[in-house]
């Protein structure tokens, strides 16, 4: 019993990520390590602090803590949507110190007492016997032969076996889908490789040397160009084309000032060569200026082609004057430490590229009357005063783009790429729950030719109202990254805010209103995003403006503006005719104006009939005439039909509103006109009244005009 309670005691002593936060708390740890960063006192969810990360204080400060779902306090900058991560992540990435490290140091900082394990045994590893065609097959996409590897000391795995606290092993086997290599670092030390893993890619078996670097050993005594590269792919890759190169253990570690000055004095040019994501970027120029060397940016290559020297040579490019763009050491005349000067001139360089080849126009998602109205990875506004039916306008575009192939709706005209697949992300902010809401979801859905019951793939749909306003953002932003990791390959993402300006705490702050424009910015610059934004005018008659600084700032980032207003702005009362005005269209001609109307049969917008508008004068379409009304009734009406279903059908059928129908219905039952029955038999339109209940049906005329010689 009592080595029982021993083994226990030794056990949970053992240093873990696991007992460091049973140990400690999470908020208190990001306070600890933030607090060089701020003036804050206790760093609060809410309260934004400049990005510690970065060599200059942000003037719009987005880095913040918050509490996530798992109950644990996380930091995120709001501007970047790669800064994310807990109290380990900061630690490494401040310090820039490994996993172990991290937890060394919040061990020792708070006097934890914690210590390695005694009792859990080493990880075993079983390679295959040699290189083949089929473990080799990996490889020989980049370039990389069997010779290459074996001079690296590179090996097949076959199986890697794990063992857990009481000792049972799992194993990890190596498969032609799931392969696994190791890189022998020392005689009892290897980094496993698995490429393929979604999770776990590199892991360690042995003591890892204080100062790894890859491909040292491997180097001539002297030569022209020395690569630094990101990983140890990489430098197989630069070696299989003939260029000498080394990594680090990973893109940001520092190496050892004595080591880059050896490598300087034994090579013409020490070439920094990381990935092109952003960290690669970030830690290229840094590494670059601290010890005054070369630095290298290849061309930006697509999403689906990769980031690294790896595949860049996959693609089957070569490194040339050409494709490989070198920029030398930082001058003293020059402006030491820049944080983007270098960032602006590789657009510069990428514009410079652009330019020389056609420019295609933007595609359109959604189009009317043949013009683009709705774009690719822009921004598009909504405005109007109240009752308006901006939020209405808002749900026919959701419909256009969710719309099934075989519905027959139409939907104010507009219509949608069929070319592009589309995902609908759409917040609301000021419907209530129990109904509101929910029945226009449902309004998107019937519209675009779905059940209720049905749950299209591509909808996604949230409310902030329930948020607080001072956490609405970090909500907001929350919520957009999830969508975005359910993202089919190749989706594009339509984010609906409705209303824009209630995702912030104070639409009249500069620094609210930016940081929530810098947001859409970043989400529309790197990633497959659009963004339509509802938002209110002044209620000023006079003023057409949106609403508070964040209005006048969209609208000034939009790429095309939405307007709805009554017929007659100026009068007191509100017409049933809404004017839908198309004020700005960067990318081309803007459509002429339409007249819409709430129809409330269908309880959807249509577009309004000429002869019912108050302002002849405005461009409207003529919707419903006598003769189509005429042939749909020959067919429909058989035998007495109830004037409320004829109504709803014929204004789903026609898109007119019920009002149109009713004054159609009233002409053709209240005038002499023939209508064939099914059997062509000539029939005058009969309307009846039995309570409030209205019928109509088609009586045959004993001696019709059309049979009179």
């Amino acid at each position: 019993m009592t080595s029982q309670k021993i083994k226990i005691m030794e056990i949970n002593k053992i240093l873990n990520k696991e007992n460091i936060i049973n140990l400690t708390d999470s908020h208190t740890l990001l306070n600890y390590y933030l607090q060089a960063f701020h003036n804050h006192g206790i760093l609060k969810q809410g309260k934004h602090i400049s990005n510690p990360f970065l060599s200059q204080k942000q003037k719009t400060p987005s880095f913040n803590i918050y509490k996530s779902s798992s109950g644990l306090w996380r930091y995120k900058d709001f501007a970047d949507d790669n800064c994310d991560g807990d109290v380990f992540d900061l630690i490494m990435k401040l310090k820039s110190v490994s996993f172990m490290e991290a937890l060394q140091h919040i061990n020792l900082d708070f006097n934890l007492g914690l210590g390695a394990s005694v009792h859990k045994k080493q990880p075993e590893i079983q390679f295959q016997s040699a290189w083949n065609q089929e473990n080799a097959s990996y490889w020989k996409s980049y370039g990389i032969l069997p010779d290459h590897l074996e001079h690296f000391r590179v090996f097949p795995i076959l199986k890697v076996t794990h063992f857990k606290e009481n000792k049972d092993p799992f194993h990890i086997h190596a498969t032609l889908h799931n392969p696994i290599f190791g890189y022998q670092i020392t005689k009892d030390c290897y980094k496993v490789y698995r490429p393929l893993s979604q999770r776990y890619k590199f892991s360690w078996i042995g003591s890892k040397p204080e100062h790894y670097t890859f491909g040292i050993s491997q180097l001539p005594e002297t030569g022209k160009r020395l690569f630094i590269t990101g990983g140890e792919k990489d430098v197989l890759s630069l070696f299989a084309k003939g260029y000498n190169a080394i990594c680090f253990n990973s893109e940001t570690s520092l190496p050892h000032a004595d080591l880059i000055l050896e490598l300087k004095e034994r090579f013409n040019k020490v070439i920094v060569l990381y990935d092109m994501d952003k960290t690669g970027k970030e830690q290229s120029q840094k590494l670059a200026e601290k010890f005054q060397l070369y630095r290298a940016t290849l061309p930006q290559l697509s999403a689906n082609d990769g980031k690294d020297i790896s595949d860049f040579f996959k693609g089957g490019n070569i490194l040339s004057n050409e494709t490989i763009h070198i920029i030398p050491p930082s001058q003293k005349k020059k402006k030491m430490g820049s944080k983007y000067l270098v960032q602006l001139q590789e657009v510069q360089e990428l514009l410079k590229e652009t330019i020389t080849s056609e420019i295609k126009e933007i595609p359109s998602l959604i189009t009317y009357n043949k013009e683009g109205v709705v774009f690719l990875q822009s921004v598009h506004v909504i405005q109007g005063k109240s009752g308006t039916h901006k939020s209405r306008l808002a749900q026919t575009l959701c419909s256009v783009l969710l719309k099934k192939e075989d519905c027959n709706n139409e939907l104010l005209g507009f219509e949608r790429s069929p070319d592009i697949p589309s995902h609908v992300c759409y917040i609301d902010t000021e419907r209530n729950l129990a109904y509101q809401f929910p029945k226009a979801l449902q309004e998107i859905q019937l519209d675009a030719g779905y059940s209720i019951m049905e749950k299209p793939n591509n909808f996604s749909y949230t409310s902030l109202v329930n948020i607080p306003r001072a956490e609405r953002f970090i909500a907001l932003c929350e919520f957009i990254d999830n969508v975005q990791t359910e993202l089919e390959k190749g989706e594009h993402l339509i984010i609906v805010l409705d209303v824009v300006s209630d995702c912030v705490m104070d639409f009249n702050s500069t620094q609210d209103s930016l940081l929530l424009i810098d947001m859409i910015n970043t989400h529309i610059n790197q990633k497959l995003v659009t963004f339509i934004a509802v938002i209110h005018e002044n209620p000023s008659v006079a003023e057409r403006k949106p609403r508070g600084h964040l209005g006048t700032e969209i609208q000034n980032k939009a790429t095309f503006t939405f307007r709805t207003a009554f017929e007659n702005e100026k009068q007191p009362e509100p017409s049933d005719m809404i004017l839908l005005h198309f004020p700005k269209n960067r990318n081309g001609k803007r459509p002429l104006p339409a007249t819409m109307e709430f129809c409330e049969t269908t309880k959807r917008l249509i577009l309004a009939d000429t002869g019912i508008s108050l302002k002849p004068s405005a461009i409207q379409n003529k919707k419903g005439n006598l003769g189509e009304i005429m042939e749909f009734l020959s067919s429909y009406v058989t035998g007495i039909v109830s004037g409320k279903q004829l109504i709803m059908d014929l204004c789903q059928t026609f898109s007119c509103g019920d009002r149109t129908i009713r004054e159609r219905l009233k002409e053709l039952s209240g005038s002499y006109f023939e209508i064939l029955d099914a059997n062509e038999v000539p029939c005058q339109l009969i309307k009846t009244q039995n309570g409030r209940e209205v019928f109509y049906r088609l009586q045959p005329i004993e001696n019709p005009i059309s049979k009179l010689k």
